[in-house]
């Protein structure tokens, strides 16, 4: 008699821990079945179906596309992957023009290749270097005329096209610098470089260059705060977390 209560006891207790064995999600780990709560899994997992090696791509590739699926990633780009579908068709069936234009592709993609790499390792050295609360004091929302003669200076000493003032517009939000400094940034890396300037005066005249300079400052501070005004505060607020999570 007491060998059957000890027996039902027995038979009791595997069973109640094959049902938490159930209740207990598992991605399957590297060779063994996954179980457990589906639901559960996959807000854990998504990819608790996948066999292993095709797990640990996977999980690569996520890694190496900052966490994002390859779907989102698509979606972001699919205008520029558009343009790269075009440009091949157009060199397929307008041959006279390939040679040109894959030169000037190729030339371009040199320039980029050159001036990229140094971008950012000056980047990084702003990441490392410079507090986040001196840039806020430099180029924040009190800085006042300050903060937007420094983005001014920063855009006309600039070297390299407009691209390059993007990574530099991502630090600075990072840091702190207001919305309207940046705008004012990218505003003067695209119009009021210094080498464009001499360039300027050389082939079209001091005057022409010296009049076209005087409207385009004043230009890029209203077009700054009118981007501003435009945008509200939650769309702000966004591109500044968005900024804050890139690494």
């Amino acid at each position: 008699m007491q060998r059957g209560l000890v027996g039902g006891d027995e038979v009791q207790v595997v069973a109640q821990a094959r049902a938490l064995h159930r209740r207990i999600a598992h991605d399957g780990g590297c060779g063994d079945a996954p179980h457990g709560d589906k639901l559960f899994r996959k807000e854990g997992c998504r990819d608790a179906e996948s066999p292993c090696i095709g797990l640990f791509i996977r999980r690569r590739i996520r890694g190496w596309l900052g966490g994002e699926s390859l779907k989102t990633i698509l979606k972001r780009y699919a205008a520029a992957l558009v343009a790269a579908a075009g440009f091949v068709v157009f060199l397929f069936f307008i041959p006279a023009f390939r040679d040109k234009a894959a030169g000037s592709i190729l030339f371009q993609t040199k320039t980029m290749l050159l001036l990229i790499p140094p971008i950012f390792i000056l980047l990084g050295l702003l990441d490392v270097w410079v507090p986040k609360e001196k840039m806020i004091r430099l180029m924040g929302p009190g800085s006042g005329l300050k903060g937007g003669a420094l983005a001014f200076f920063l855009g006309s000493f600039a070297a390299g096209p407009l691209y390059g003032a993007f990574p530099l517009a991502a630090v600075l939000m990072k840091k702190g610098a207001s919305f309207t400094n940046i705008m004012i940034l990218i505003g003067a890396w695209s119009t009021t470089k210094i080498p464009m300037l001499l360039f300027e005066m050389g082939a079209l005249g001091r005057t022409f260059a010296l009049v076209r300079l005087a409207v385009d400052i004043p230009g890029i501070v209203l077009i700054a705060l009118a981007i501003k005004a435009s945008l509200p505060a939650a769309e702000l607020k966004r591109i500044y977390d968005i900024a804050e999570r890139r690494e």
